[in-house]
C-alpha cells in the first residue's frame, strides 16, 4: 500500500517540474512571459537631457540670448554643489546632453516616489538656468537586472516670461520596473515656480537683465564663450548690449577688458574716451564702441581674447529700484580680431606726384615709379626681400600666360615707414606698355607681431 502512494505522488508532481501549466503553455509558441519584479535593481542613473532648438537658441520660445552654441549642461547632486558633466551632440534641431558617468541614486533627493534630478544649463552668455525634474524611483535599466539606468531621457522645452523667469515643460521617458515598454510623463513648470508635480522651481533672471551682447560688424553676430565670433575690428569695434526692457539711461561708467592669455587690455569710458556708448530710441539697445588703437593699451590683430564687460548700475526705465549691469558674475565671452590688412595705396611718378590711389586693387598708370602700400597695422619687411628667392611673384601681361619671378624681378627697392604701416615699392623701368597683374605668391610677410596678414586685399595690383 505504501508503494502505491509514492507512485501517485510522483505523478502529481510531473506538470510542475517540467515547467508547464496544468491548463497548457503560457502562449501559443511556448515562450515564457517576462518575469515580473516589484523592486528596482537600479543603483545609478545616467540620464540624457534633450533640448529642442534651431541650433542657436534653446527653443523658438526663448530669447536668442540663451544660445546652446557653447553652452554646457550639468546634472546637479542634492548637495547643490557637485555638478556632473555631460557631452553635447546636435542633430537637426535637437541638442542632446548625455551624462558622462553614472550617478549614484543616493546623490538625488527622494520622497520615496520620485528622485529630484536638478539640471543646470549654463548658456553661452554666461547665465545659468536650473530645471528641477522628477524621475520615478521604480525604474529599471535596459534589462530588469541592470543596475545602471542609462535609458532615462528628460526632454526640455524652455520659454522666458515677461518678468524674466525661465518656464519649462519636461517629458521624462523611462522604463518602469517589470515593464517591457517605456513610459512618458510630462510636467509643466510655470513662471511662479509651481508645477503639475511637487518639488520643482523656476529660475528667475529678474525684471531687468541683459539678453545678449553682439558684435556689430558687417554682419551682427552674438558673442559667446566658445569664441565663434571672428574678424572683430581691432581699431574700432562696436558691440550692442540688448536689454529685455527699456533702461533709463546709459550707465555712468562702462568698460571692456580683454585678455589674450598673456596680457590684459582695458578700454573704459573714463580713460580719454577709448570707449563710448549710445542708447537707441527704444531704450533697449546700448551700443558700446571700443577704440582699440587709441588708448595706452591696444588690441592686436589676429588674436583671440577672453572678454568681460562691466558697468555701473543701470536702472529700468521709470524705476529707481529695478537695476542691472552689463556684467554678470562669471560671464565671459571670446572673440578673435581681424588680421592686419591693406588699408590704402598711393602710386607716384618719378616727380613724387600721385597718379593713382585707392583702397581696393592697386591699379597704376605707366608713369608710376613707386607704389606705397599702407596697412591698418604695423608690418614687418623681411631683411632679405631684395635678395632671397622665397618671395615669389607672378606676372601676367595683357591677359597672357603668367610668368613667375622674385621680388627683384619686378621691384628695385622697398622701404618701410617709421610707424611700420607703409611699405613703398620702387618699380623697375623694364615694364613695357601693357596691362600687368603682379601677384604675390609666397614668402614670409607678416604684421609687426609676426602674424599672418590678410592677403585677400593686398596681393594683386595692375600696372598699365
Amino acid at each position: 500500500m505504501r508503494k502505491i502512494l509514492v507512485i501517485a505522488l510522483m505523478v502529481a508532481l510531473i506538470p510542475f517540474t517540467t515547467g508547464c501549466r496544468l491548463f497548457g503553455d503560457y502562449d501559443s509558441d511556448g515562450a515564457d512571459l517576462p518575469t515580473t519584479t516589484t523592486t528596482s535593481n537600479v543603483t545609478t542613473i545616467q540620464p540624457t537631457i534633450t533640448l529642442a532648438g534651431d541650433g542657436t537658441s534653446v527653443s523658438n520660445n526663448i530669447k536668442a540670448a540663451y544660445s546652446l552654441t557653447g553652452a554646457t549642461v550639468f546634472i546637479v547632486e542634492s548637495d547643490g554643489i557637485t555638478e556632473n558633466s555631460t557631452t553635447a551632440t546636435f542633430t537637426g534641431t535637437i541638442w542632446k546632453f548625455t551624462a558622462n558617468s553614472a550617478i549614484a541614486k543616493t546623490k538625488f533627493t527622494s520622497d520615496g516616489t520620485n528622485y529630484k534630478i536638478k539640471i543646470k544649463i549654463k548658456f553661452a552668455n554666461g547665465k545659468s538656468a536650473f530645471c528641477d525634474t522628477l524621475v520615478p524611483v521604480a525604474i529599471q535599466g535596459t534589462t530588469s537586472t541592470a543596475t545602471n539606468a542609462d535609458n532615462v531621457t528628460v526632454s526640455l522645452t524652455l520659454a522666458l516670461s515677461a518678468t524674466g523667469e525661465v518656464t519649462y515643460t519636461y517629458t521624462v521617458t523611462y522604463t518602469a520596473v517589470g515593464a517591457t515598454t517605456t513610459t512618458t510623463v510630462t510636467v509643466t513648470v510655470t513662471a511662479t515656480g509651481t508645477s503639475t508635480a511637487t518639488g520643482t522651481t523656476a529660475t528667475s533672471f529678474g525684471t531687468l537683465f541683459v539678453e545678449k551682447i553682439t558684435y556689430a560688424g558687417t554682419t551682427e553676430t552674438t558673442l559667446d564663450s566658445a569664441g565663434t565670433v571672428t574678424g572683430v575690428d581691432f581699431a574700432t569695434a562696436s558691440f550692442k548690449v540688448y536689454f529685455n526692457t527699456a533702461v533709463a539711461a546709459i550707465p555712468t561708467t562702462y568698460s571692456l577688458s580683454a585678455s589674450n592669455g598673456v596680457t590684459t587690455v582695458s578700454f573704459s569710458s573714463s580713460d580719454n574716451g577709448v570707449a563710448t556708448a549710445s542708447l537707441d530710441s527704444t531704450g533697449k539697445i546700448m551700443t558700446l564702441t571700443v577704440w582699440g588703437q587709441k588708448g595706452t593699451t591696444k588690441l592686436d590683430p589676429n588674436t583671440t581674447y577672453t572678454v568681460t564687460f562691466t558697468s555701473a548700475t543701470i536702472y529700468k526705465s521709470g524705476s529707481t529700484t529695478v537695476t542691472a549691469t552689463i556684467a554678470e558674475a562669471g560671464t565671459t565671452y571670446k572673440f578673435t580680431t581681424a588680421k592686419a590688412a591693406l588699408a590704402s595705396y598711393d602710386a607716384k611718378n618719378s616727380a613724387g606726384t600721385s597718379v593713382k590711389s585707392g583702397t581696393t586693387t592697386v591699379t597704376v598708370g605707366s608713369t608710376a615709379a613707386t607704389i606705397s602700400l599702407t596697412f591698418n597695422y604695423g608690418v614687418t619687411k623681411p631683411s632679405d626681400l631684395l635678395t632671397a628667392s622665397t618671395y615669389v611673384f607672378s606676372k601676367t601681361k595683357n591677359g597672357g600666360t603668367a610668368s613667375t619671378g622674385t621680388f627683384a624681378n619686378f621691384f628695385s627697392a622697398a622701404a618701410l615707414s617709421t610707424d611700420a604701416k607703409t611699405l613703398t615699392l620702387t618699380l623697375k623701368n623694364a615694364l613695357t606698355a601693357g596691362t600687368y597683374v603682379i601677384t604675390y605668391s609666397s614668402g614670409s610677410f607678416t604684421d609687426a607681431n609676426g602674424k599672418a596678414l590678410d592677403t585677400t586685399t593686398s596681393t594683386t595690383f595692375t600696372v598699365n
